[in-house]
């Protein structure tokens, strides 16, 4: 009984993690080791998105661009801005309304020591306020 307990207890904390990690999304840049870790589709009317890169150099800068999406095809930008290495980025657009939905994107590169362009990555994801 003790270690069917422990096993239940080790499959309820296995759930918790992997439920946690599918909060957000992420873009790997193949082989590289870098990636954008993004939010994932959520349901709040007053967001606030977080926006990491991980694996980037100290050396590097990290260049992105968040945008809303204005109309089928269009996207207005939001935000800028540019780090040394990994992103670290918090952002609160203007709360929705109930019953709507947005969607934003992010768009980053980096770029080496010599200011090449190393990577682009990119995600997508979509808020709904419902009510």
């Amino acid at each position: 009984m003790k270690r069917f307990t422990i096993l239940l207890l080790l499959a309820l904390v296995m759930t918790l993690v992997l439920a946690s990690t599918a909060l957000a999304g992420s873009a790997t840049g193949g082989g590289s080791g870098m990636t954008l870790i993004y939010p994932d589709n959520m349901t709040t009317c007053e967001p606030t998105f977080h926006i990491t890169t991980t694996g980037v150099p100290a050396s590097f800068s990290t260049r992105y661009n968040l945008f809303v999406q204005v109309g089928p095809g269009q996207l207005q930008q939001i935000a800028t801005g540019t780090s040394n290495g990994n992103l670290d980025v918090t952002y609160s657009p203007p709360p929705l309304d109930p019953g709507t939905s947005q969607t934003y994107a992010v768009f980053v590169a980096v770029f080496n020591a010599n200011n090449l362009l190393k990577l682009k990555l990119s995600g997508k994801w979509t808020v709904t306020c419902e009510g």
